[in-house]
């Protein structure tokens, strides 16, 4: 299925819609600027909306599907997502990556969220009991007491 993001003229996502393949091979074919004025003429913009950008829903072009409130950077031609913490940096894939290894959940930690101000990783238990944070230098969660 291919998928068109209007964006505003701060190149912010506004909403995604659904495209006929076919419709786009007949003109121009993926990525192609004929392709997205032909869907301009069947879906108008919104009030904020400036441009049509193709995008595909397997990633195989512009980085990743949008959401709404992602931005398409014109320069690596790639939606990226809002950065979710100011210590966060964009790998090469347009994804956001904490300073800090993100542990796997099991069943004794869960629940797994970034705490900003300590720059590390919390937990809670299974039974939501005692919480912990994750310690990379032994790989170990720790209990906050």
């Amino acid at each position: 299925m291919a998928a068109f993001a209007e964006l505003d003229d701060n190149n912010i996502v506004i909403r995604v819609c659904n495209a006929d393949q076919v419709a786009i091979d007949e003109n121009g074919g993926d990525q192609s600027d004929s392709a997205a004025q032909q869907f301009k003429s069947l879906i108008p913009f919104t009030f904020n909306g400036v441009k049509w950008m193709q995008c595909s829903e397997s990633g195989a072009f512009r980085g990743r599907m949008p959401g709404v409130g992602d931005t398409y950077d014109e320069t690596e031609d790639a939606f990226i997502a809002p950065k979710p913490f100011s210590s966060w940096v964009l790998d090469s894939n347009f994804e956001w990556v904490a300073p800090v290894t993100r542990p796997n959940e099991t069943d004794v930690y869960r629940f797994t969220r970034w705490d900003e101000i300590n720059l590390r990783w919390l937990a809670s238990d299974a039974r939501d009991t005692k919480q912990y944070y994750w310690n990379p230098d032994t790989s170990s969660f720790v209990e906050i007491v």
